[in-house]
C-alpha cells in the first residue's frame, strides 16, 4: 500500500508488489542505493521470488515455513525453542509455524524423551518426500538471482557479505 508517497514492501498490505523507491527515504534522507537500503531490498526480492516460485510449483509455503522445513532436513528433530532460534524467529511465533506445518502432514511432534513438557519437531514422511522438491525450487531460485554475476563475481559477493556478517557478530565497543 502507499501511504504519503512511502510503498509498503509488506507482503501483507493489500497491494505487495515491489515498486520502484522514490530516491531518498522522506524520514532519513537515505539514497536508495545505500548499502542498508540494498541488502534489505535484495532479502526483500529474495524472498518475495522464492514464495512465488514455491506457489507456481503448488507449494503452500511462506518463507518462514520453507526455513523450517529447510532447518528440520539438515539438522533432524530439533525443540521449538531450538529451531526458533535456528532461523532468527519468535519463539511463540514458531508454535503457529509448526502448528501450520502440522495440519499440512510435513512435520510431527514427539514428546521429548528428556523433558515431559517439551516437544521435538521433526519432518515427517510427508515432510521428507516433499523437501527434495521444495529444496530444488529454492536453489531455481537463488541460481536465477545470481545468473547476472560470474563465478568469480560470486566469490567475491560471498567473500564481502562473510566478512560483514563476522564484523556485525562482534561485540561492539562501549564508549
Amino acid at each position: 500500500a502507499e501511504r504519503n508517497g512511502i510503498t509498503c514492501l509488506d507482503k501483507y498490505c493489500p497491494s505487495s508488489k515491489i515498486r520502484t523507491m522514490p530516491t531518498s527515504c522522506p524520514f532519513t534522507g537515505e539514497s536508495e542505493l545505500s548499502l542498508p537500503a540494498l541488502i534489505g531490498r535484495t532479502r526483500t526480492a529474495i524472498v518475495a521470488r522464492l514464495e512465488q516460485m514455491l506457489a507456481k510449483e503448488g507449494f503452500d509455503l511462506n518463507f518462514t515455513q520453507y526455513l523450517v522445513l529447510k532447518h528440520l532436513a539438515h539438522f533432524g528433530e530439533l525443540s521449538a525453542t531450538d529451531l526458533a532460534r535456528h532461523i532468527a524467529h519468535d519463539a511463540g511465533a514458531m508454535t503457529r509455524v509448526v502448528d501450520k506445518l502440522t495440519t499440512k502432514g510435513f512435520v510431527i511432534r514427539n514428546p521429548s524423551e528428556t523433558d515431559r513438557r517439551a516437544l521435538r519437531i521433526e519432518l515427517s514422511e510427508a515432510g521428507r518426500a516433499v523437501w527434495g522438491r521444495v529444496h530444488e525450487c529454492a536453489t531455481d531460485c537463488i541460481e536465477s538471482t545470481l545468473r547476472p554475476f560470474s563465478v568469480v563475481e560470486r566469490k567475491q559477493l560471498a567473500s564481502m557479505l562473510t566478512r560483514m556478517l563476522a564484523a556485525l557478530e562482534q561485540p561492539t565497543s562501549s564508549t
